[in-house]
């Protein structure tokens, strides 16, 4: 009998660390959409990664709502540069409150990127290098089809 209460105590935790794996892949999932964006000018799929509340502060102030940052974030890179960018450390942290299967619909998140931009026309033979720290104050869980239903609500870029 003993045997039997700890197999389904352990098979409800594993069923409880499915969900905040699955969780955590989507966030991580969402994070890397983001930098494919940006590498492949795909700028018609940026509202689908923020809430439309959204603020988003890349330096110069805070940008609010998901139009604005949509917009702000597609006129930053010249058309005629190529980006790649590498997605590096990433740390992820639920937030409370937490229901009764330990399940969070807030999360933080600090993550590494490197940019690497060619310039092409006007700046071709041109190259940039470019570090930076995102950090997520919020990514919440919506009802939104896709990663999860997870989405940016407060992201800051941080530029070395």
């Amino acid at each position: 009998m003993r045997l039997q209460i700890l197999s389904l105590c352990s098979l409800f935790a594993i069923v409880l660390a499915t969900g905040k794996l699955e969780d955590k892949s989507n966030i991580e999932d969402i994070t890397a959409a983001f930098n494919l964006i940006f590498d492949r000018k795909d700028f018609a799929k940026l509202a689908t990664i923020f809430t439309p509340d959204v603020t988003y502060d890349a330096g110069a102030g805070p940008i609010q709502g998901r139009s604005n940052v949509v917009y702000t974030l597609s006129n930053i890179i010249p058309n005629t540069t190529t980006t790649y960018t590498i997605l590096g450390t990433q740390l992820i942290k639920f937030l409370p409150p937490f229901d009764k299967d330990g399940r969070s619909n807030l999360a933080e998140s600090v993550s590494y990127s490197t940019f690497v931009n060619f310039g092409g026309g006007k700046l071709a033979g041109q190259s940039l290098f470019n570090f930076a720290r995102y950090v997520d104050k919020e990514i919440v869980r919506t009802n939104e089809p896709g990663f999860g239903g997870w989405r940016f609500k407060n992201r800051k870029i941080e530029s070395a």
